[in-house]
């Protein structure tokens, strides 16, 4: 498998979200799976996510990272039972350009977690090459938006099953 098919790499399953079209977006349809203890995340690069330099936008890849340590932080953290964390601080470093049909992958890493804060960190890489450096302080302790517990459900989506490395 080349880094421009449109599949996601072996291993990797897709993750339902919300229709992002009803919040006026273009979904990113982002795929998920375990790797050793950590959670990969990751999509591929559409004319939608474009910017009009024909590169993806600053803006998606931003919105990915983000979303990528708060999972990140809601995986490895099973006490936290909660729906959403939200962000205080994000801070990115692009490193590279992100053409169309790359694919765009992460695994974030929990650095802390206190009774009101959590800090993670990433490198996303685009077919392998480091792209964006990420880091991110999450609000701990707020009121589940649904109950439902978005750990234990990227938890039981990706299953208990190590798939190798990256």
């Amino acid at each position: 498998m080349t880094g421009r098919d449109p599949a996601p790499p072996d291993g990797f399953v897709a993750l339902p979200v919300v229709e992002a079209r009803a919040l006026g977006f273009d979904p990113i349809a982002f795929h998920a799976r375990r790797i050793g203890d950590a959670l990969a995340l990751g999509f591929r690069v559409g004319p939608q996510h474009c910017n009009p330099g024909g590169r993806c936008h600053g803006g998606v890849l931003a919105t990915f990272c983000d979303i990528q340590l708060a999972f990140a932080v809601m995986f490895d953290t099973p006490a936290l039972a909660t729906t959403i964390l939200p962000t205080v601080n994000l801070s990115i470093d692009y490193l590279a350009a992100v053409l169309p049909g790359a694919w765009v992958q992460g695994i974030g890493g929990t650095v802390s977690v206190t009774r009101n804060l959590a800090v993670a960190q990433c490198v996303a890489t685009a077919d392998g090459v480091p792209a964006v450096r990420t880091s991110g302080i999450y609000k701990v302790g707020g009121a589940r938006v649904t109950g439902i517990d978005t750990g234990a459900w990227l938890r039981a989506h990706v299953g208990k099953v190590d798939v190798g490395q990256a």
